[in-house]
């Protein structure tokens, strides 16, 4: 039998002949029968078919020019028809003339498929190419996102609260908005954009640290319906969550966090803490309890009892729990703070000093502390001095609301109308609770005979 190749050869070397001398002859008889079942039959036609050699020969002829231009499979095919068909085709040639334009439509559809065959693989080639630019460029955009992450030591968890600058702010919005566009023109060719989680995360964290706890949340949520299970991206939620003020919902996302690992003191801690914004400081006490049994050296646990402590006014009680959080860690920040203001809260604001001014040798930039110091030396009526330390936290975060507040109320008490309307007027923007306090505040009185006081205040 011979191969594809040389039944291919035959029907060209008999094609050849036949063209040349327009009948068929001796030597493309021979060239014929070489082709497999085919050959054959087509002798057989010449041999029993009615008409002058030129017809039959143009019959003979158009056969194996459909031959020529088929693949092997379509030969097998067609080869098997006509054997099929021997006997009709023998009787009536019209039988082959309908097999041979049978046999035409399949190479014109193979034809037309090899041409779909070269377009979708141009168009696979293009997107392909597309995908790789698209990814490469987002993957640039993670990489750069990634080392300003890294600069600010951001993690995957919330801790202390970080000061972000407008210049960080403003380039990991745009390096924001970019992924954001890269993702849509990947998701436009349904390709699926990685999600780093780890890197997300870290994101999120920056939004919150930023207080743009809005799109905190969104990034937490893309997370967590990547891997609902994520304990990290579950506690976060519920952090950006008491920051508005929604503590029942971030309780939630707390208890969400320990159905996933209930000995997760980060998740602990945060109900506690949530539970004492909602002012059920004794529950809370029950929840950072838990987290010391897991853990009886969790600096976070033994400082939040003392916070609870204070708030029930059981100030010297809550020192011991600081006491404790020190004995751990020394440098501890919250504690050092929060000792001084439980030494303020029992009248003893030079005591306070002493502990703040611990906290700052720490962090020299430790706003809390930096206020609570010039609340402090308000307290000792020392007022110009207690502006120093404002503005101390207010040049490290110009919208520190607590430090704007205080400042205002000296400016009030030292007589400075204009001072204090715009430190009230910067504060009030940020949260309109104080508006509120203003309304309240005894600092305030000698403010109250100006009018222009009163339209910011009262109106």
């Amino acid at each position: 039998m011979p191969t594809w190749r040389e039944t291919l050869a035959f029907a060209k070397e008999a094609k050849d002949l036949v063209q040349k001398s327009s009948i068929l002859n001796p030597l493309a008889r021979g060239a014929i029968k070489s082709i497999p079942v085919v050959g054959e039959i087509l002798l057989d036609i010449w041999d029993v078919s009615a008409g002058s050699s030129k017809n039959k020969s143009k019959q003979i002829l158009q056969t194996l020019n459909t031959i020529e231009r088929m693949n092997e499979n379509t030969f097998l095919t067609f080869s098997q028809k006509m054997n099929e068909n021997k006997d009709e085709i023998l009787k009536n040639r019209d039988k082959l003339n309908q097999i041979l334009f049978e046999t035409t439509l399949i190479l014109d559809k193979m034809n037309k498929l090899d041409e779909n065959v070269v377009v979708v693989d141009k168009k696979v080639s293009f997107v392909s190419e597309y995908v790789l630019q698209n990814q490469t460029k987002l993957d640039n955009v993670l990489k750069t996102q990634n080392l300003i992450l890294n600069s600010l030591q951001i993690g995957k968890k919330i801790s202390q609260e970080e000061i972000i600058t407008n210049e960080h702010e403003e380039k990991i919005e745009t390096l924001r908005r970019e992924k954001e566009r890269l993702s849509l023109e990947l998701e436009k060719i349904n390709k699926k954009p990685f999600i780093d989680i780890t890197l997300t995360l870290r994101e999120a964290n920056f939004y919150y640290y930023a207080k743009k706890t809005d799109q905190a949340i969104k990034l937490y949520d893309i997370i967590l319906k990547e891997n609902p299970n994520d304990v990290d991206a579950l506690n976060n939620k519920g952090l950006a969550l008491s920051r508005l003020n929604r503590h029942e919902e971030a309780i939630v996302w707390y208890d969400k966090a320990l159905t996933v690992d209930s000995s997760d003191t980060d998740a602990l801690n945060n109900k506690g803490l949530a539970l004492s914004r909602l002012n059920r400081h004794e529950e809370a006490i029950v929840w950072y309890d838990k987290a010391l049994t897991v853990d009886s050296s969790d600096t976070d646990a033994l400082n939040n009892k003392g916070l609870a402590l204070s708030r029930l006014n059981r100030h010297e009680e809550a020192i011991v729990w600081y006491d404790k959080a020190l004995t751990v860690d020394p440098k501890y920040l919250k504690s050092l703070n929060n000792k001084g203001l439980a030494l303020y809260n029992l009248g003893k604001h030079q005591e306070a000093i002493v502990w703040y001014d611990k906290a700052l040798t720490v962090d020299p930039k430790y706003l809390k502390s930096l206020n609570n110091k010039g609340l402090a030396l308000y307290n000792l009526g020392k007022h110009q001095e207690a502006i120093v330390w404002y503005d101390k936290a207010l040049a490290i975060d110009p919208k520190y609301a607590n430090s704007l507040y205080n400042k205002s109320c000296c400016c009030a008490l030292l007589g400075d109308l204009d001072k204090t309307l715009l430190l009230l007027q910067k504060v009030i923007s940020l949260d309109p609770v104080y508006k509120n306090m203003a309304k309240k505040d005894n600092d305030f009185m000698d403010m109250t005979k100006y009018d222009r006081f009163k339209k910011l205040v009262y109106n």
